[in-house]
């Protein structure tokens, strides 16, 4: 075992055992291993006093248990896995000694055996059960870090992905500006950097929806100069709160496809229309754009759709959803997500 870094607020691979969820479940499995404790005796002893001793005894070692991790948590997150493991052990063995000799002094002969029996019951099954948790937590975090480092890395794959076609247009497009509208080049050179920013930035960190707004709207200006009047923009984002958080380049994709798999298709061209609004606690995007009747000439339809929905769910989980409606000539992409503000 190694060092463990705290991740999301736990402490190494121990959960937080001040929180009361953990304190709950920690409770009920107790209750469950007293049940079992109860019914390994003669059917003579199935009484409900016994039950109710073996209880008590069970729940006062689970409780005490519980409030020295939670007080030793901070101490604990210091040290490695393998001496955090063995001090949590021995602390929960310590405490199930402790609770049997006093269950001994004050109830005696109630709950059966010598009172050396009961010690070292109490040391074996409290000796064993923590074995097996401390064992079950330390795999399933090293589990949780491996599917958190796979989720990363695929993250860091979709967030870096910029389509080359789109910046070899976006630089031919403003070497012919250079000449002509220096100042417009200049500018144009100035929105492909902060895409570009957005696009190598630190996988894991978040955006606000101000910044995901200009970025994309940073975007959308570069393809009006290449597209010029055929590419007509309307944002109406004004109900939403800028300071909202989002994963990094989440808008810009969806107004490539808009663009690529319908504005371009279309001689005429067409008008993109951002509109949002809240609904509660969740925060709801639309985004639209014509298409040719016949559907897109291009391949590669919905896999810029697929990144930003992967990246939804791992920055929000399954509060969060992007749902794709296709009519005959209308293409309509609506996200859905959790309100949420802070520090990006």
């Amino acid at each position: 075992m190694e060092r463990r870094e705290t991740d999301g607020g736990r402490h190494g691979f121990l959960p937080d055992f001040c929180h009361l969820h953990t304190v709950l479940a920690v409770v009920l499995a107790g209750q469950m291993l007293a049940f079992v404790l109860f019914l390994a005796r003669p059917a003579t002893q199935w009484d409900w006093q016994t039950l109710g001793l073996i209880s008590l005894h069970v729940q006062w070692v689970v409780l005490l248990s519980t409030a020295l991790l939670c007080l030793s948590r901070g101490w604990l997150a210091r040290l490695g896995a393998e001496a955090a493991a063995l001090l949590a052990w021995l602390g929960i063995v310590l405490v199930a000694v402790v609770t049997a000799e006093l269950a001994w002094w004050s109830t005696g002969p109630l709950l059966g055996g010598a009172r050396w029996e009961l010690l070292l019951r109490s040391m074996a099954i409290s000796g064993i059960i923590a074995a097996l948790v401390l064992r079950y937590l330390y795999l399933q975090e090293q589990w949780g870090r491996g599917v958190r480092a796979e989720s990363r890395a695929r993250m860091q794959m979709l967030q870096s992905r910029i389509r080359p076609h789109f910046l070899f247009n976006a630089l031919n497009t403003i070497s012919a500006m250079v000449r002509q509208a220096p100042e417009r080049a200049e500018l144009a050179l100035m929105d492909l950097a902060d895409l570009f920013r957005a696009a190598l930035r630190e996988t894991g960190s978040q955006s606000t929806l101000d910044e995901e707004r200009a970025l994309t709207e940073g975007y959308l200006r570069l393809e009006q100069v290449r597209l010029q009047e055929r590419l007509r923009v309307v944002c109406e984002l004004q109900a939403l709160p800028g300071e909202a958080l989002l994963p990094p380049l989440i808008l810009q994709p969806l107004a490539e496809n808009a663009i690529l798999h319908g504005i371009e298709q279309l001689p005429e061209g067409g008008e993109v229309r951002l509109r949002g609004w809240r609904e509660g606690d969740t925060l709801v995007l639309r985004m639209a754009n014509p298409v040719p009747a016949g559907g897109s000439a291009r391949t590669g339809h919905g896999l810029g759709l697929e990144s930003v929905r992967r990246r939804l769910q791992y920055g929000f989980g399954s509060a969060a959803s992007l749902q794709v409606q296709e009519e005959q000539d209308r293409f309509m992409v609506e996200m859905r997500w959790p309100y949420r503000e802070g520090k990006p």
